[in-house]
């Protein structure tokens, strides 16, 4: 999300195609879907027992002719019988094993979605800016942003005790969070500019609904490792000789890697198009603005 002040704005110049997020979330679930299948549980779903019967038959059909005689394109009607006895339940099982991976992603996917918001406020420690007294000034000045981005629905406001001078938009629908560091907090007071900008900032992702499609994009390259690389790595530790997991890091490492940039090409698409909204002075100011506050005044200071 977006924990830095935004700089990507440019005012009297041609705007750049921005990444599609769209594309980085295809390809992140496709990767995750296709790594569920392959890795995550087609090998924790295997049955030990029917593989050995399935092995053993089929090391007996070497006796038999073969089924398909290419070069006189006839069939052997036992030995195809054979085969079908030996291997009639394998699409069956690689079916069933594709299903219970794409069900446990999906489960682990939610769960993470769901579970992200309350994270949020209490590892945070978050405080509702509407029950802190002392702060009509600051909210009068918010609500009035809220109607300038446009939003019919004006979101929760929560202040955390951060020091740096940044935010972030969250929560599930229809709730919805922005975040106030405490260093954006007591810029209101001084440096108005800069609190405008990065308020604006964080409205924009509201204005352009991003909010769920993006924190869904983030359960999902947790649930990547939680629903795949977890239950492999049991899998391996368990029963599997170490010498097929190293044939398999490799193809891991490539999966988990795509699905980690399509999520980090989402989240940088988010950011651009948030940045597009922002014109004139306050523009300008994220541009003046430090790339981070990368300052802490005491990371657990209590709001004033």
């Amino acid at each position: 999300m977006s924990e830095a002040i935004p700089r990507r704005a440019r005012v009297g110049v041609v705007t750049p195609p921005l990444p599609s997020p769209a594309l980085g979330r295809f390809v992140a679930v496709v990767t995750a879907v296709v790594g569920t299948s392959m890795f995550g549980w087609q090998t924790v779903l295997i049955d030990a027992a029917v593989t050995r019967e399935r092995a053993e038959c089929v090391g007996g059909l070497r006796r038999l002719l073969p089924p398909v005689d290419v070069r006189a394109g006839t069939v052997n009607e036992e030995s195809a019988a054979a085969v079908q006895r030996c291997l009639g339940t394998l699409h069956a099982d690689v079916t069933r094993q594709m299903l219970v991976g794409l069900a446990v992603l999906a489960a682990v996917t939610a769960v993470i979605y769901l579970a992200a918001p309350w994270c949020e406020r209490r590892l945070r420690d978050l405080r509702r800016l509407d029950r802190m007294p002392g702060t009509e000034a600051l909210r009068a000045d918010l609500a009035a942003l809220v109607r300038e981005a446009g939003l019919r629905r004006t979101p929760t406001f929560v202040v955390s005790r951060s020091a740096r001078v940044s935010g972030n938009t969250f929560g599930t629908f229809p709730v919805r969070y922005v975040r106030l560091d405490l260093g954006l907090v007591h810029a209101h007071r001084t440096a108005p500019g800069v609190f405008r900008a990065v308020v604006l900032h964080e409205l924009a992702h509201l204005r352009n609904a991003d909010v769920d499609l993006t924190r869904l994009t983030i359960a999902l390259a947790w649930a990547f490792p939680l629903g795949v690389l977890a239950p492999v790595a049991v899998n391996y530790a368990g029963a599997v000789p170490a010498a097929h997991l190293l044939g398999d890091a490799w193809r891991l490492a490539v999966f988990a890697l795509v699905v980690q940039v399509s999520a980090w090409s989402v989240l940088r698409a988010r950011e651009f198009a948030a940045d597009a909204r922002l014109t004139g002075a306050d523009a300008a100011t994220a541009r003046a603005q430090p790339a981070a506050d990368r300052t802490r005044a005491g990371r657990w200071v209590r709001p004033a």
